[in-house]
């Protein structure tokens, strides 16, 4: 219980009432999507963004809720391209080859580009 709430606050926390600044909270830029679920070409807009701020995408890592991810790993990219994330070893997930962490934390409607 303690973990489920200091990993709470670290994403929704709003900087009051002794919370930490949140990872939702503190957002320097943002990427909007067409629909609750981010397209390939949605995710990949984040990934520039990210670089156009000299952003460090060795270090990047996906952040979303496992509802998000579940659609994602049923989505192609395109069709016949595959998946929009998909397993790289037994225990880690990627998205356009950065890994993917998951928390129930996170909105279903969001989707974190950490560096």
């Amino acid at each position: 219980m303690v973990g489920a709430t200091v990993e709470d606050g670290l994403i929704n926390g709003t900087n009051t009432a002794g919370q930490p600044m949140g990872l939702l909270s503190q957002a320097s830029s943002s990427v909007s999507f067409s629909a609750a679920t981010p397209t390939h070409a949605e995710l990949l807009s984040m990934v520039e963004a990210i670089g156009d701020a000299d952003g460090d995408l060795s270090r990047c890592s996906w952040l979303m809720h496992p509802s998000t991810a579940a659609v994602l790993m049923r989505t192609e990219r395109a069709t016949g391209s595959g998946f929009c994330i998909e397993p790289m070893n037994t225990q880690q997930w990627h998205c356009n080859g950065l890994p993917v962490l998951m928390s129930t934390h996170i909105p279903e409607a969001k989707v974190v580009l950490l560096d």
